[in-house]
């Protein structure tokens, strides 16, 4: 118990916010949301004097924003006031990255987690749910509109954000908030909270305080789907049967109280979402794939999403994708997610049906989180699955511990899978400053852990690696650069004795003043695969032209001196590369072309090229061309 009282009062102390406040004034007149900053504003509370997160880490912002902040019983109404030395400088047009403004919003203060709002000077709208602090960003679709106009001395902005588009709590008048703003031809981010070079964090923003917002309505949203499906299946030989077939299904969004929101889907149906990228997969090991399922992805922090050390609950097994390419369908799901205090806890029950050999499956997870302190976290995870087979069940318990630049996790979980049971352990610890960064991860995954069922379970053994070197901020050339030198050793249990996966590898990256950027890594060790101990090295680079530019190009290369090729089943070289270029055509189009080679030897030393070509041309037409040699 000594040892845990001197950290408890380091984290407890240490005082993460800015001080910055800014009051919220409620408005009788609803404002204009067109670009037009009217007299309205001037019964605002402002906000100035922003200070840049990049390039001149602490410095003033190099151009004058204020921002003004009003609401009323629906809505919070937020303008930017933008001004600009030289108009000739500023990114607007559609084909470009923008220079542009920002908004964060923390309804319930746990300095974790907020609402992002981001607006281009080219009008462009942009959102996201920020979550670990800043440290992950989730797909967020919600309701709100701006304008933006442009003036002699700069741009106005302004945005109308609806209180039933936020979860907040009830009672709670004190919010955290932020704004920033984007000046492209200068690479900078400047907010008005002070924030550290090493990244946006939650937990530093300023305070709203004085709001009231309406009690939340009952919201509920209710979405009726038909669809009328044909395919045609068979081959040239046998023949070609075309069969249609009508479906039906319904989505429906309810949210009874202030942090509180159920959805329910019946036979959903999931053909709009866009295709996951191609991948060429080497390994043995299934890829992760990330989750792009509206019904899954709202409020995927509660259930950890990619964030888990040890991946209990995996969405995409849910409706999981066969070897003929058909989904396992979907009945019916049900999700409840609340947040009340310190405390946010969910739960996820889904029905599949029967396919081939996929017998129909009941899915439920429960998962619950609790704030420590200021801004660290206990939180618990529970995933099963049952069907007439056999069962999956699993449970697992952290503790995440963050401080401004000190950050570690201890992550344990127990599997049941069928009449095998087992656990896993992780410990994570990093270490990020301008002037050092380090961070340290050791895993043992037991050999009877199996949460494949629900979860995502591809290795068992034991894993360590390190990594530690210097951070060079602003020093010559360079705007940010590091070095990051380590060890990386990993031992299966299906290994012979003695034998392990053995790596020292150093890795690089600069981001220059002239804004290319320069990513060198390159490592040498063993690794047992394919019944083999072989020794084996690497290396390889990333590199990104200056983004401002008109024409930009990155380019991206890694070579295998030997590696596992699972999928021809042998020990050979593998050679990687990709370009893109990317340009502008006017204020409204892009053009970008990408050509991405791998090159392998089979076991006959032949040399097998696939070459992977594709033309984009925004707003307007994609075409891709496969080609194998």
């Amino acid at each position: 118990m000594t040892g845990a009282i001197p950290l408890a009062l380091i984290l407890s102390a240490v005082s993460f916010n800015s001080g910055q406040a800014i009051q919220a004034h409620y408005t009788e007149v609803r404002p204009v949301i067109d670009g037009i900053l009217e007299d309205l504003w001037q019964n605002a509370d402002s906000a100035t004097g922003f200070i840049q997160q990049t390039p001149d880490n602490g410095n003033p912002a190099t151009e004058s924003t204020t921002v003004y902040l009003l609401y009323d019983q629906e809505n919070i109404y937020v303008a930017f006031r933008c001004l600009v030395h030289d108009l000739t400088t500023v990114h607007d047009r559609l084909s470009e990255e923008p220079d542009g403004v920002q908004v964060v919003i923390d309804p319930f203060d746990d300095n974790t987690t907020g609402y992002s709002f981001t607006v281009g000077f080219n009008g462009v709208e942009s959102d996201c749910r920020i979550t670990a602090d800043g440290g992950m960003t989730e797909n967020w679709d919600g309701v709100w509109w701006s304008a933006v106009r442009k003036y002699d001395w700069g741009y106005g902005v302004e945005m109308l954000i609806p209180f039933k588009s936020l979860r907040y709590p009830r009672g709670k008048h004190d919010w955290r908030i932020d704004f920033g703003r984007f000046v492209i031809g200068r690479a900078e981010c400047s907010f008005w909270s002070k924030h550290e070079i090493t990244g946006f964090k939650v937990s530093r923003m300023g305070r709203l305080t004085g709001i009231n917002p309406p009690a939340r309505r009952l919201g509920l949203e209710v979405y009726p789907v038909g669809l009328v499906r044909q395919e045609k299946s068979g081959n040239y030989k046998t023949g070609w049967r075309d069969e249609v077939r009508a479906e039906a299904g319904l989505d429906l969004a309810y949210s009874p109280t202030p942090g509180g929101n159920l959805q329910l889907t019946v036979l959903p149906d999931f053909a709009q979402i866009e295709a996951d990228p191609y991948q060429v997969n080497l390994s043995r090991y299934e890829l992760w794939l990330s989750e792009r399922r509206p019904f899954f992805v709202e409020a995927v922090e509660t259930f950890g999403g990619s964030q888990q050390p040890v991946k209990v609950f995996y969405s995409r097994r849910i409706g999981k994708p066969l070897p003929d390419g058909r989904a396992v369908p979907i009945i019916t799901g049900v999700k409840w997610t609340e947040r009340a205090g310190r405390t946010q806890y969910g739960f996820l029950g889904t029905l599949t049906g029967e396919c081939e050999t996929e017998p129909q499956s009941y899915y439920s997870i429960f998962a619950a989180r609790h704030r420590l302190l200021t801004n660290s976290e206990l939180g618990a995870i529970y995933a099963g699955k049952d069907n007439r087979a056999f069962s999956n069940h699993g449970l697992g318990l952290d503790v995440i511990l963050r401080s401004d630049r000190l950050h570690g996790r201890i992550f344990t979980a127990g599997s049941q899978f069928g009449e095998s049971l087992d656990y896993a352990l992780s410990l994570d610890g990093g270490y990020e400053s301008e002037n050092f960064a380090g961070g340290l991860t050791l895993r043992q995954i037991q050999p009877e852990f199996n949460m494949n069922g629900t979860g995502y379970t591809t290795w068992r053994g034991q894993y360590g690696s390190f990594y530690a070197g210097p951070v060079f901020y602003n020093r010559s050339l360079f705007r940010l650069a590091m070095i990051s030198p380590g060890v990386e050793i990993q031992r299966e249990w299906d290994y012979p004795p003695g034998t392990a996966t053995a790596t020292g590898f150093i890795n690089s990256s600069a981001r220059f003043k002239n804004q290319y950027y320069l990513s060198l890594w390159g490592g040498y060790g063993q690794d047992w695969a394919l019944s083999r101990l072989y020794r084996y090295s690497y290396t390889g680079f990333y590199f990104a032209s200056d983004y401002t530019r008109p024409v930009t190009i990155t380019g991206y290369t890694n070579y295998y001196t030997r590696t596992a090729n699972y999928r021809r089943g042998q020990i050979a070289p593998v050679f990687q590369a990709e370009i893109n270029i990317q340009a502008r055509l006017g204020d409204r189009w892009k053009l970008w072309l990408g050509d991405d080679v791998t090159v392998e030897a089979d076991s006959l030393s032949r040399i097998n090229i696939r070459q992977d070509l594709t033309s984009v041309l925004r707003p307007g037409v994609e075409h891709s061309f496969n080609a194998r040699a």
